[in-house]
């Protein structure tokens, strides 16, 4: 695990914590105010502090290959983030506030079992970002005939 004292390198920019087994990410963490890039995967987390959000300067942030089966909404508040990659994780859905992510422009969804997507995402939400989802559900995204899948990619 990753102990407490990690969130005292205020000055780190860029971390990556890949295949170390991680169950748990310390709250400290989100005292990394100056993180720009952040990379999780390939290890056993299950979620992520509530606070996360306070790393508003987060630009790139991957979680592939854990166990998430949730995205907290304190992710709203990550408003320079323009990579999420959730790839291979338990989500069944995503919560409404990713929308809010303007400067959001690719998200990795692939093999999770999402049901659902959030009323909110439109088709002018698809045109501005990059999406990857399994083929098998695309039909989450029927309804919006006319988007470019050249943005929207995944097998639409």
């Amino acid at each position: 695990s990753i102990p407490d004292s990690f969130g005292n390198l205020k000055n780190l920019t860029d971390l990556k914590l890949c295949r170390l087994g991680i169950k748990k990410l310390p709250s400290s963490i989100c005292n990394l105010i100056n993180l720009r890039s952040l990379d999780l995967s390939y290890n056993n987390l299950k979620n992520f502090p509530d606070n996360f959000g306070d790393n508003n300067n987060l630009v790139k942030f991957s979680l592939k290959e854990n166990q998430i089966k949730q995205i907290p909404n304190s992710i709203k508040n990550l408003k320079k983030l323009e990579i999420l990659d959730f790839e291979s994780n338990q989500l069944k859905t995503i919560p409404s506030c990713v929308v809010d992510l303007k400067n959001l422009k690719y998200l990795n969804l692939l093999h999770n079992p999402i049901e659902n997507l959030p009323d909110i995402v439109d088709e002018a939400f698809l045109k501005t970002i990059t999406i990857h989802v399994d083929l098998k559900y695309h039909y989450l995204f029927k309804k919006f005939q006319r988007v470019d899948h050249t943005h929207s990619r995944g097998g639409f």
